[in-house]
């Protein structure tokens, strides 16, 4: 079966594989499957659109970066949004273009 292609300049998704918390920030992994992910962009967790924030972006390597490319592996530190609001499975978009 083929794969398709990751395009970088689709709407951004990330699937959450984990979490935890950091402080008082919540932390989560995931693999940027399509689009980008930059310091800075407001985000909203799908299904239920709960904002957020993305404060620092760490890759696979433990290297801190100011993006996230499709196909990469990250770590994101994000505001606004408590641990329990966040699951295995939802996924980080846009705001303005929600799943």
């Amino acid at each position: 079966m083929p794969i398709e292609p990751r395009n970088a300049e689709a709407p951004l998704r990330i699937p959450i594989l984990d979490k935890m918390k950091d402080g008082n920030r919540t932390v989560v992994f995931g693999k940027v499957e399509q689009g980008t992910v930059r310091l800075g962009d407001r985000l909203a967790v799908s299904p239920y659109n709960y904002p957020c924030q993305v404060l620092s972006i760490t890759n696979d390597k433990q290297q801190s970066v100011e993006y996230g490319r499709p196909g990469d592996n990250v770590t994101l530190k994000i505001s606004y949004l408590d641990e329990d609001q966040v699951f295995k499975g939802d996924v980080l978009c846009p705001r303005d273009q929600p799943m």
